[in-house]
């Protein structure tokens, strides 16, 4: 009797060592996990297990970035645990954490614009949309700043679903223009009832230029110019004088071409076209010829009329083609609009570029032209499709298809025995610098000019850092309830297992 007794004091003892044991254990493993959650938080301390390395900087963007020494502070408008419970500030935010890691020079902040609306008012007077919001990441050094919202970090599909992480570019770039002593200047026309676009400055502003605006027929185009844009102008800009009597706006513009740096952007209108015969004329000298029909494509158009076509990308092995070759070259490549286009030809005094390292010579899809001085080529950006066809007064003029929506042409010359390159991008619609396509991470066409800049020469533009294609397309679709779930989940699994299992053996070892 007493040794039964004895038996059973035994196994309730043992019993209640080992509950008292999964307990400790429970709790150990919680405590640990918090207090690593807590550490990982406040040191930013992650593995990142994507493929593509898509949360861990990048090789590249550190090399870009090695040489920069000046003070560069980056403020997110919400406390710490706001971002950390946004899916899209959180990967933005810690990123900069890294940033801020990797680089002494670079202080990171989170402070709440709600609570110190004071802190931001110098930002929201300054900024293009003329606000801060709690999403807002603000990159500062001195007096320069840009200012971008977390959803300008992402590349979204036209259904709004996130497919690629664009961060360290945005950052890159970022950081070189708030850094940069002595920045280049770009010139906006004036006096020929140009669209001015908030949108279009701030995309030239974040790509590291100083914003001016120019009356070519009073004023010179300065020695620190890089880049001219010409934005829907209605009015001609005069001719070349011939006996210099007048002012020549076109010559002014040629002269600048012809320097060491000098660029051209063009957005005309089509439904403009026919009072600008200088400019059109000049324009084909550099191998552009626009049409006077517009494009229609309604199978491949975002809407229904057809005018809002979808354009292709380049896939050849021409200058216009690097503009897009890293957007293109994804799985899926986001759309890039061309609302109300005309279509592009080349000038009858260019000619087919012959691939001449190929068994039999083909054409490369580009053109070119030797004489007068110039060595020029000219190669499209983004086509129509084969189904396309131009209109005229609501009549098929022409069904061709593949027309030429954008168009870049080049000049090579020597100057003091080194090559220079100065450079003509044309697109045939005033719509392609729209907010709704340009303010918009769903289309490609903000993508396209921050490549046409990088082609341009802006040494500062971090043109090898690409955007990470994510693994996960339905990461904005996570919402913060679901995220705090799965976190629930993955932290209590393990010690639910726990606690059953040795409460199962608890109870089987005492009725044994």
């Amino acid at each position: 009797m007493n040794s039964a007794k004895h038996t059973n004091g035994r196994k309730l003892q043992h019993g209640t060592v080992n509950i008292i044991l999964s307990i400790v254990l429970i709790l150990s493993v919680v405590l640990v996990n918090a207090i690593f959650t807590a550490l990982a938080y406040k040191y930013n301390i992650f593995t990142d297990m994507t493929t593509e390395l898509v949360f861990t900087l990048s090789d590249e963007f550190k090399n870009a970035l090695a040489d920069i020494n000046t003070p560069v502070s980056i403020h997110f408008c919400h406390e710490p645990d706001y971002l950390e419970s946004n899916t899209l500030t959180k990967y933005v935010y810690h990123t900069a954490l890294q940033i801020a890691e990797e680089f002494d020079w670079v202080t990171v902040d989170a402070i709440d614009s709600n609570k110190e609306p004071t802190l931001f008012q110098k930002y929201a007077l300054s900024s293009a949309s003329g606000q801060i919001s709690t999403s807002s990441v603000i990159i500062e050094s001195g007096e320069e700043f840009r200012i971008m919202s977390a959803n300008n970090f992402y590349v979204a599909n036209e259904d709004g679903s996130i497919w690629a992480y664009n961060a360290e570019e945005k950052y890159a770039t970022a950081i070189f223009s708030v850094t940069a002593t002595d920045l280049p200047v770009a010139y906006f026309t004036t006096k020929h009832g140009e669209t001015q676009s908030p949108y279009l400055e701030e995309i030239v502003r974040n790509a590291g230029y100083e914003v001016k605006y120019i009356d070519l027929s009073k004023e010179a185009i300065e020695s620190d110019a890089r880049l001219v844009v010409i934005n829907d102008p209605k009015y001609d800009f005069s001719p070349e004088s011939k006996d210099g009597s007048t002012v020549s706006e076109l010559e002014s513009i040629d002269k600048f071409l012809a320097s060491e740096y000098g660029s051209l952007m063009v957005f005309i209108d089509p439904l403009k076209i026919n009072g600008l015969d200088n400019l059109l004329d000049y324009l084909s000298e550099w191998g552009i010829v626009v049409g006077d029909t517009v494009v229609e494509d309604k199978l491949n158009s975002i809407t229904s009329n057809g005018y809002s076509i979808v354009g292709a990308y380049n896939y050849e092995n021409v200058l216009g083609a690097s503009l897009v070759k890293d957007i293109a070259g994804t799985d899926s490549p986001p759309k890039t609009i061309f609302e109300y286009a005309a279509p592009i030809y080349y000038s009858d005094i260019y000619n087919p570029v012959m691939d001449v390292e190929s068994d039999t010579p083909t054409p490369t899809g580009a053109y070119s032209y030797y004489g007068n001085n110039a060595n020029r080529e000219i190669s499209a950006v983004l086509r129509s499709s084969a189904d396309a066809y131009a209109t005229k007064d609501g009549k098929v003029a022409d069904a061709e298809g593949n027309y030429n929506l954008m168009v870049v042409s080049a000049e090579r010359r020597m100057i003091d025995n080194q090559e220079y390159n100065s450079y003509v991008l044309c697109t045939a619609t005033a719509d392609f610098t729209s907010e709704k396509y340009i303010n918009s991470n769903v289309y490609a066409n903000k993508d396209i000019l921050y490549s046409a800049f990088k082609l341009m020469g802006r040494d500062f533009i971090p043109a090898d850092i690409k955007f990470k294609v994510l693994e996960n397309y339905d990461i904005e679709d996570m919402t913060t309830a679901q995220a705090n779930a799965w976190t629930v989940a993955l932290v209590t699994v393990l010690p639910v297992i726990l606690l059953v299992t040795g409460l199962v053996v608890c109870v089987r070892r005492r009725f044994k």
